[in-house]
């Protein structure tokens, strides 16, 4: 596993926006924030010419939105990227990549939602560590919580221990950044559908957003199984996060993943706080699983601290990492290597 190099103070951070930009008021503050408090952190921000954009659903398209992508990729004076915001289809622009230019330029990828694609395949694809945090608007708070500053730390080459948080942001719309977000606070615990009260485990971590990853299942861009044999020595660990799917779709899609033999030498499954669980059938999240899991011997965790709700707990994906549970309570810490 190729790990970029550590971010310093004053190194130069790529805003981009490969998916959806940003036109929305309420977004465009956050995204001003955002910026504004990665500044006093001390670092130096360069924002692509279409985050300010969107047109059906894009900040361009696909051919232009990869080349932008591929331009601060491969600009020596950028040391991270991260990315705008989420959307609906990076997936345009994966057949525009210059794949042997991303080798050649390894740098911290960072984002969150449809950025998965191509976080995703720079991992399983390419073997370059990518980040699975908060997208710049993530950052437009008044003042930056200990989720954030945990992924601040990672992308600095501290690796801190993360700790499940005990309250999550129900609404993450960026509309409320004042004393009112304690109001939309509530109390928060990881579930285990095995019903452990403790639990350790090790392995090597990928996943994102479930929606997204079902898009790239069997195409051109699928590496899972190379990946998953390359590192055989190493249990895995899925982690999903989950944006518009329904409680039928996530049954349907595990089948997917599970027939495609995504799921060969994985010991555990953690899916993030789903933000608006949905079933037109009946079935309860557990249910859908469990079911489209066909009992494989996994250990699934549900709301864990990382997706469409805040805080999130940053993710290397490609690295180790250990998780530590205890009754509610869960930890993460990667390893570098």
């Amino acid at each position: 596993m190729k790990y970029p190099k550590n971010l310093k103070d004053n190194d130069r951070i790529g805003i981009v926006a490969p998916s959806n930009g940003i036109v929305k008021k309420s977004k465009i503050d956050a995204l001003n924030k955002g910026e504004s408090n990665l500044l006093k952190l001390g670092f130096a921000i360069d924002e692509s010419d279409d985050v300010r954009k969107c047109k059906q659903g894009v900040s361009n398209d696909a051919i232009y939105r990869a080349h932008e992508l591929m331009s601060y990729i491969k600009n020596k004076n950028i040391q991270c990227i991260i990315a705008a915001t989420g959307g609906d289809f990076l997936i345009e622009i994966l057949e525009y990549l210059d794949f042997n230019d991303i080798l050649n330029n390894i740098k911290w990828v960072q984002g969150y939602s449809d950025i998965t694609g191509l976080l995703y395949v720079m991992t399983v694809g390419l073997d370059i560590a990518t980040i699975y945090s908060y997208n710049i608007t993530g950052f437009g708070y008044n003042h930056l919580y200990e989720s954030h500053m945990n992924n601040i730390n990672i992308l600095k080459g501290n690796i801190v221990p993360q700790r499940s948080f005990e309250l999550f942001k129900e609404n993450d719309s960026n509309e409320q950044h004042n004393v009112r977000e304690l109001e939309l606070l509530r109390k928060t615990c990881w579930k285990t559908l095995n019903k452990c009260e403790k639990f350790k485990t090790k392995g090597r971590i990928i996943g994102g957003c479930l929606d997204c990853l079902l898009d790239i299942v069997g195409t051109k861009f699928d590496y899972t199984k190379q990946f998953i044999n390359k590192y055989s020595n190493d249990q895995i660990v899925w982690y999903f996060d989950v944006s518009d799917l329904t409680n039928e779709d996530i049954l349907r899609g595990l089948s997917q993943l599970r027939h495609a033999g995504w799921f060969k030498k994985t010991n555990t499954i953690l899916f993030g706080r789903i933000k608006n669980e949905i079933s037109y059938t009946g079935i309860s999240l557990n249910e859908a699983i469990n079911r489209g899991l066909n009992n494989e011997n996994i250990c699934v965790f549900t709301d864990v601290n990382f997706g469409h709700t805040n805080p999130k707990m940053t993710i290397v994906n490609g690295a180790i990492t250990n998780i530590i549970y205890n009754n509610g309570k869960g930890e993460i810490l990667f390893e570098l290597q």
